[in-house]
């Protein structure tokens, strides 16, 4: 996992279109990185399918520690949910509800977010992606998600990522501030 801070503008990145068949779209509209470390990302989600989805907002509306991961040498991964269930961990100490953007079929949302890079690493990194996680049964997730906190033996998160679809935006190259 990587770290370093400080705000930034956002530069506008252009990206490939996602298909139509793919339930959920996901853009980045900007990636500036700073020599301070701190990564600025703006995004655009959109429900290309049928049914109302609840994507997954707790980390993509706001800065996430160790919500990011080298994907490759050169790609860094911007991580809005956790990729897969976290095993032989206790409950966190402190874990805020879960936040979810609903979206309408053919509805859009936008935001941005920070991340902190490794100083030492800034020159790496060329590329990022963005993930994001969402849902089309909340109902079941929330049932889920109450039967762990009464059970109390799993990190919280879990129920989520148990439930969640993820959707990848294409790499898009980061600008240099």
């Amino acid at each position: 996992m990587l770290t370093g801070g400080v705000l930034l503008p956002c530069t506008f990145a252009q990206q490939m279109p996602v298909p139509a068949n793919t339930p959920l779209s996901v853009i980045v509209t900007g990636a500036t990185l700073g020599q301070n470390g701190v990564l600025r990302c703006t995004w655009k989600i959109r429900n290309n399918g049928s049914k109302l989805i609840h994507v997954y907002s707790s980390y993509l509306k706001s800065s996430g520690v160790d919500m990011i991961q080298s994907s490759d040498k050169r790609t860094l991964l911007l991580l809005t949910t956790w990729i897969n269930e976290q095993k032989n961990t206790y409950p966190a100490y402190g874990f805020d509800a879960p936040e979810f953007i609903d979206l309408e079929p053919g509805g859009e949302a936008s935001g941005a977010f920070e991340r902190s890079v490794s100083v030492r690493h800034i020159e790496t990194y060329k590329k990022i992606i963005l993930a994001v996680g969402y849902v089309t049964d909340i109902v079941q997730l929330r049932n889920d998600l109450q039967n762990s906190l009464k059970r109390g033996v799993e990190f919280q998160a879990n129920s989520i990522i148990r439930w969640q679809k993820i959707e990848y935006s294409t790499p898009v190259k980061m600008t240099r501030h």
